[in-house]
């Protein structure tokens, strides 16, 4: 189990390019690209998010990757939460990883295991960069694509789009996220702190999708 520790931005499209080349510049070097598709997993009556908790399959390139998040809390952008993750051979939930986490008192997993189906998606390609600063070390990455609900009961696919940064302390100071992400909205101000994890966009829309 981590604390994931994150400071999230939303982007204006026409901005990305802008961005990308300052990051590249205070990076001193390229970002890194890779595809990641996610898929979340609920019960039909939506328990887990009730319970304030996240399970998805994230593929990335080769490898596929559980992962169990606590909502935890969000201040102006930052995101602090518990994070468990397990590496997997296919892309099928294991569900006895789920001894290991912190799981709501409320929930019954017995139960559960048997209504847990997949609600909705996140796909994304994901450009990172590893930044020190001021004496920190941070994840720095740009994520474009979209968030995806295919209701299984008319055929009909909704899809929001994802542009966002996230700035990720790895080793450090947290009040270097805050200064580092204070550097970039000097650079370009169109940036907003954001308190809305990709999770809970694919909740909102599913939400939408079903009850109008």
């Amino acid at each position: 189990m981590a604390t994931e520790t994150e400071l999230k931005m939303l982007v204006p499209e026409e901005d990305i390019e802008r961005l990308k080349s300052e990051l590249s510049d205070m990076a001193g070097t390229a970002g890194e690209h890779k595809m990641l598709q996610n898929q979340y997993y609920d019960t039909p009556s939506l328990t887990l998010s009730g319970a304030k908790v996240a399970l998805r399959i994230r593929r990335d390139g080769e490898a596929f990757i559980q992962t169990f998040k606590t909502q935890g809390r969000s201040i102006n952008g930052l995101h602090q939460r518990q994070e468990w993750e397990w590496a997997l051979a296919t892309p099928q939930l294991d569900l006895q990883k789920l001894t290991e986490v912190e799981w709501p008192e409320a929930l019954d997993k017995t139960q559960l295991q048997d209504q847990l189906l997949a609600i909705f998606s996140t796909d994304f390609t994901r450009t990172l960069w590893d930044i020190q600063w001021q004496g920190s070390e941070l994840e720095v990455v740009i994520d474009q694509g979209c968030v995806v609900f295919e209701d299984p009961d008319t055929e009909q696919r909704y899809q929001e789009p994802i542009c966002e940064v996230e700035i990720e302390l790895k080793r450090g100071a947290e009040a270097a996220i805050n200064s580092f992400a204070q550097q970039l909205q000097q650079q370009i101000p169109s940036l907003v702190p954001s308190d809305i994890s990709k999770a809970q966009r694919g909740y909102r829309l599913f939400d939408c999708a079903r009850n109008g």
